[in-house]
């Protein structure tokens, strides 16, 4: 090779590299060929988060085994195999900046998360530069979807606030209200001030207005707040592993008033973190249904199959997870190719009628009966109960 030709390639490889430093892009994803569809899973492995991401990623490979086992997904003719690789970001946001960049070196045509606010809001500047197409189906941010090809399946937090302002109207003895938002979560802050001030507009009052991280174990002076403050229905607007042990210690300084969680881990998780239900009395839930429970409790055989195929692997997120899975599957089969303006065009044109087949969730169908709407779904909030010896079960009036 001469030095000129060579020096020619040097200069290609470097403009390649710089250029993939600022967008955070891969130059290779979504090659149309005959091998595996490259999935990317972004998630909490190791770190507070980690009970989470272990027990979605469980999920997201559950399909991919179950979808490989039947010949793969048709896209454009050609049954194709799914390849899902799992990139840990610990929970943190410079840990998601860097496993980004090596999931789209790797050449993933489809991404999946980060999972947790902090981490997708660090990662939102480089979506749209990148040569993949992004599903959000936990992490709830502002503006990520303004991207063409970053679609988010997780509710949004106006949903969820709608469904805690419906509760209080069909209670009207709650008049003394206690919210708690995680700081750390981007869209539980971002929705906070609308979410009090539909409270205030209720007519109830707002008796403590509080702040916690998530990795918080001590929620003592938090608690010991609303108790004095006679509380009526204290709002849990955090992560599920942090709001059962608000719980558990609202229970153990004497506070008896309704607790209202926005999150859920399962069952068997929660019992874990709690030493058992006893603290459980009187505790309600408003939110999507991120979890299998209630679903399993319901007798639906989707979520009773995989609950029983997930075992001890099945989480707080994991008919998120799956729904999210689902989703991609739906869009491959009907994609012109695996590349991202394809993907996201197929994505865009789902329609909720079909995709309610195959998920737990029923996504509202936006206009022309589409699931997205500026590439946003609408999962509606549902209330459930905490029964003694059953778990949640979903409340179907809840005057």
């Amino acid at each position: 090779m001469s030095k000129s030709r060579s020096r020619t390639g040097m200069l290609i490889a470097v403009a390649c590299a710089f250029a993939l430093a600022l967008t955070g892009c891969s130059g290779s994803s979504g090659s149309d060929d005959d091998g595996p569809i490259k999935i990317a899973s972004i998630a909490p492995m190791t770190g507070p988060s980690a009970v989470y991401g272990e027990t979605v990623v469980a999920t997201f490979q559950h399909v991919v085994d179950k979808v490989n086992k039947d010949g793969g997904v048709e896209v454009t003719g050609k049954k194709r195999k799914l390849k899902l690789s799992v990139y840990n970001d610990e929970g943190k946001a410079q840990g998601a900046v860097a496993v980004s960049h090596e999931a789209l070196d790797d050449g993933n045509s489809i991404i999946l998360g980060p999972f947790n606010s902090g981490s997708t809001s660090a990662v939102q500047p480089s979506m749209g530069k990148s040569d993949a197409a992004w599903l959000l189906y936990s992490a709830t941010v502002e503006g990520a979807t303004a991207n063409p090809n970053v679609f988010q399946t997780a509710g949004d937090q106006d949903a969820a606030n709608k469904g805690l302002v419906d509760y209080l109207d069909a209670h009207p003895d709650l008049k003394r209200i206690a919210v708690i938002t995680d700081q750390t979560h981007t869209a539980l802050m971002g929705s906070h001030d609308e979410l009090i001030k539909q409270i205030k507009g209720a007519g109830r009052e707002i008796v403590a207005d509080q702040a916690e991280k998530l990795g918080d174990t001590d929620f003592n002076s938090q608690v010991s707040e609303v108790i004095s403050a006679k509380a009526d229905l204290y709002i849990l607007r955090a992560n599920p592993t942090e709001a059962a042990l608000i719980t558990k210690q609202m229970r153990q300084l004497g506070g008896t008033m309704e607790i209202m969680w926005v999150a859920t881990l399962t069952n068997a998780q929660q019992l874990k973190i709690m030493g058992g239900e006893d603290y459980m009395t009187n505790v309600t839930r408003s939110s999507p249904a991120y979890s299998l429970d209630t679903f399993v409790a319901d007798g639906n055989p989707t979520a009773v199959a995989l609950n029983k195929a997930l075992g001890d692997k099945a989480g707080g997120y994991s008919a998120f997870a799956y729904d999210a899975m689902m989703t991609v599957i739906a869009a491959l089969e009907k994609s012109d190719g695996v590349d991202k303006e394809s993907l996201s065009k197929a994505l865009a044109g789902l329609k909720a009628d079909e995709l309610d087949k195959t998920t737990l969730n029923q996504f509202t169908p936006q206009a022309k009966g589409l699931v997205f709407k500026d590439r946003r779904v609408s999962v509606p909030a549902i209330t459930a109960v905490w029964q003694m010896g059953t778990g949640w079960v979903v409340v179907k009036d809840t005057k």
